[in-house]
């Protein structure tokens, strides 16, 4: 009897040692002191590997810290113990991480116990599903050339590039002499005949047209619904036939934020036909738009701010195909990797479509945002840097920066939301998730900052004769 009591009081002091470190763990997490959380809850776990609970925690951290792929095996094992939130999070991490079709199942498990969130969640499945279909048909591009810039400085660029034969492209207020429609952007044909413009339309802007009449332009009137959305609608370019538009929409079943797709004007119905998402790699789970041709001299450029920092976006100039030309017999991986543009052709000319494979087809050649290694040394592919584990840091940087886009987009969005919310205790809800976004972001940003750090220390230290 006295063995027995020795033995429950043991099995009972146990007990309340881990419930007293989940709560330190849960304290820490509460404070923002995930680092901290994550070590208690790793502890906790080497006796008990299999918890539900302690894996979903874990992952948690690992999420909060910006450390996805991380957290992913911890929310694979939370969700094989029935821990429901845990598919949420995993959806989204597959999402980003370009594997559509396990984000679809991740989502829809999550939606079998009927959440609160399940509107939300249904939308994040819907894309999903969109992505799962897009890249089966991922088109193999050769890329000239590309620039990384701040997002103000994107019509300087294509001043400097395009052929002014193509048209022009300015903002609203440019094109109009307003102090209106800084963001608005709009396209004048070669001819100067005709304008296409993005303007504040309700709550959201659409596309408009106006003609050149003989003592002005006439009044301006919006494109049809097969073109205009609930969305934003922006970005216009037209090719020099007339009728083919490009423009950038954030409705359509796009698959990110700002979503290119094509249309066609039928002359028959004197109305665009229902547009085209142009798909991978122009597309992706973020911000693509400008889709721009030139016909004439055989090149084509797209911006993106795909793994960028905050008001930075990249320029892709590229080879178009004079056919959609799809990837085939590639493996998932590298596929995933050029719906990306984190592999692609590289094209030696525009001429006869000249391009040249990847040299290394073993290794994934991220872009690098010239990262600069000393006052010598800056680098432009991640195949440049000696020091492998320099490489790996600075490929967590690079991870790092995706998640702060879709971070920022979310904290947008809640913004938008506050300013319209007229209840109040929606908007003391929502400031705080503001606040703690917030928080996140100025988090992230450090974190990055580390990574490319230890990156830049690395490789000078492997650099050294």
């Amino acid at each position: 009897m006295k063995y027995f009591f020795v033995v429950i009081v043991c099995w009972w002091s146990f007990q309340m040692v881990a419930a007293q470190k989940i709560t330190d763990g849960e304290t820490f997490f509460n404070n923002g002191k995930y680092e901290q959380a994550l070590t208690v809850y790793q502890t906790l776990l080497k006796k008990k590997p299999a918890d539900g609970l302690l894996n979903f925690k874990a992952a948690r951290c690992l999420y909060e810290l910006q450390r996805p792929l991380e957290a992913e095996p911890y929310f694979v094992k939370a969700a094989e113990k029935k821990q429901e939130k845990a598919n949420r999070f995993l959806g989204e991490i597959y999402f980003y991480d370009y594997k559509f079709a396990k984000a679809v199942e991740a989502y829809d498990a999550y939606l079998e116990f009927s959440p609160s969130d399940s509107s939300d969640v249904e939308i994040l499945r819907d894309k999903a599903q969109i992505g799962a279909k897009m890249i089966e048909r991922v088109e193999d591009i050769a890329v000239l050339d590309s620039a990384v810039m701040p997002k103000n400085e994107i019509l300087s660029y294509f001043r400097r590039h395009l052929n002014k034969d193509l048209g022009q492209i300015g903002t609203f207020s440019e094109i109009f002499q307003t102090t209106r429609g800084k963001k608005w952007y709009g396209f004048v044909s070669g001819r100067k005949d005709r304008i296409i413009y993005a303007e504040q339309n309700g709550k959201s802007t659409d596309l408009y047209i106006s003609y050149r009449l003989l003592d002005g332009w006439n009044k301006s009137v919006p494109l049809s619904a097969n073109i205009n959305t609930d969305k934003n609608e922006n970005y216009p370019f037209v090719l020099a036939d007339g009728i083919t538009i490009y423009f950038a929409s954030e409705g359509h079943e796009s698959l990110g934020g700002y979503d290119i797709f094509m249309s066609r004007f039928n002359t028959s119905t004197n109305d665009y036909l229902p547009p085209q998402n142009v798909g991978m790699p122009f597309n992706s789970p973020f911000n693509d738009y400008c889709l721009i041709i030139d016909e004439m001299s055989n090149v084509g450029w797209f911006v993106t701010d795909r793994y960028q920092k905050e008001d930075t976006v990249i320029i892709y100039q590229f080879v178009p195909n004079s056919e959609r030309l799809i990837l085939r017999d590639k493996d998932e991986d590298y596929v995933r990797d050029a719906s990306r543009m984190w592999r692609y052709r590289k094209a030696s000319s525009t001429a006869d479509y000249k391009v040249e494979e990847d040299s290394d087809t073993s290794q994934r050649p991220l872009e690098v945002v010239s990262f600069v290694v000393n006052d010598a040394v800056v680098y432009s592919d991640t195949l440049d840097f000696k020091s492998r584990e320099a490489c790996e840091n600075y490929i967590q940087a690079l991870n790092l920066r995706a998640l702060l886009v879709q971070k920022e987009f979310t904290l947008d969005a809640k913004r938008d939301v506050w300013e319209i919310e007229e209840n109040v205790l929606k908007r003391d809800a929502l400031a705080n998730e503001i606040l703690s976004l917030e928080q996140m972001l100025l988090n992230l940003k450090k974190q990055m900052a580390d990574y490319e750090r230890q990156a830049r220390l690395l490789e000078n230290a492997a650099l050294k004769p």
